[in-house]
């Protein structure tokens, strides 16, 4: 009896607190009574579009120009907004050119307008809140962007003596003219001399050392490279004797340009065996038979050397007694 009695005290002030607690917790989740500092921000996507003008100065003389410049950032992708062409409202002020130009900025993309404007008269020019409508296209929501205005001093034209861009105009012709004089006795200086001529090695003989380097490297069993050095000989010999390249072009159109050139069926078939092999060994079917080996280098030998005799290669070469 003496537990029964315990328990029905406290179990009232057990039942009390857990209460109290369920209603402070559903205090704290009530709209509008959490901290301030806990609010998080929604964010909208309207607001990754912005515009912005700018002027250089806030005066100007009558006949000079100026240049207004309006530029609109978007972060993210642009080709997910749709923009109207901004809308200017001139006081005092007319338009006598323009232009546009996109670039990328720190995670932006900016399109940037340039509005060059003159004034008509002395006084004040403005140029009122200029208004770019959008349309944000995942969402089909349309929005309007809109600057401040731009108060702009229109002073009197200086007309006495000589200004300081008539002084830069007149150095600038001045250095045009000295560049343009200098050029011409140079060129007649280079024209009067004795060209020397520098003789440039042929084909034949760069790709001789080429083809040393490959049989080098079938001496040592290196086959991948032997036959990468081929085919480049190959490529660089046919493009300059035909033009032909042999990138994306098939073996049938080797060899028929082989027998065009002139050369016996003996060095063409070597040739596309060298291809052939090229392909296999790449592939990891094995190396090549030693018989097959010299045969092809012999085919390239008599390429470089512009044999097309029918027998040629029938003798050994000087890379037979490189081979084991």
């Amino acid at each position: 009896m003496r537990y029964f009695r315990l328990f029905f005290i406290f179990f009232p002030v057990l039942l009390f607190g857990q209460m109290e607690t369920q209603m402070e917790v559903a205090e704290d989740s009530l709209p509008g009574t959490a901290e301030p500092d806990t609010i998080v921000p929604m964010a909208i996507e309207e607001e990754n579009i912005t515009m912005e003008g700018f002027v250089p100065t806030d005066s100007i003389r009558m006949g000079d120009t100026l240049v207004f410049t309006l530029r609109v950032k978007i972060e993210g992708a642009p080709y997910l907004y749709d923009m109207e062409e901004p809308r200017l409202n001139l006081t005092n002020l007319k338009m006598v050119g323009s232009g546009s130009a996109n670039r990328s900025e720190e995670g932006f993309s900016v399109v940037e307008y340039n509005f060059f404007l003159m004034p008509n008269t002395l006084g004040m020019a403005y140029i009122e809140p200029v208004k770019l409508d959008y349309t944000y296209k995942p969402q089909d929501k349309t929005g309007e962007l809109t600057t401040s205005r731009f108060a702009i001093t229109v002073l009197e034209r200086i007309e006495k003596g000589t200004n300081r861009n008539t002084w830069i105009f007149i150095a600038a012709v001045v250095l045009v003219l000295i560049g343009g004089t200098l050029t011409w006795i140079l060129y007649r200086t280079k024209k009067n001399e004795v060209p020397v001529e520098i003789e440039r090695p042929s084909v034949e003989e760069r790709l001789q050392k080429k083809l040393k380097a490959a049989e080098e490297s079938a001496s040592k069993g290196d086959y991948d490279q032997f036959f990468l050095i081929t085919e480049r000989i190959l490529s660089e010999y046919l493009q300059e004797k035909s033009g032909l390249r042999i990138i994306g072009a098939s073996i049938e159109d080797i060899e028929s340009e082989l027998y065009n050139m002139g050369f016996s069926s003996v060095v063409v078939k070597g040739i596309k065996k060298g291809i052939e092999q090229g392909r296999l060994v790449r592939f990891g079917k094995g190396k090549v038979d030693n018989e097959v080996l010299q045969e092809i280098m012999r085919s390239y030998a008599a390429l470089l050397e512009g044999s097309k005799e029918e027998n040629y290669g029938e003798s050994s070469t000087p890379g037979d007694t490189e081979q084991d």
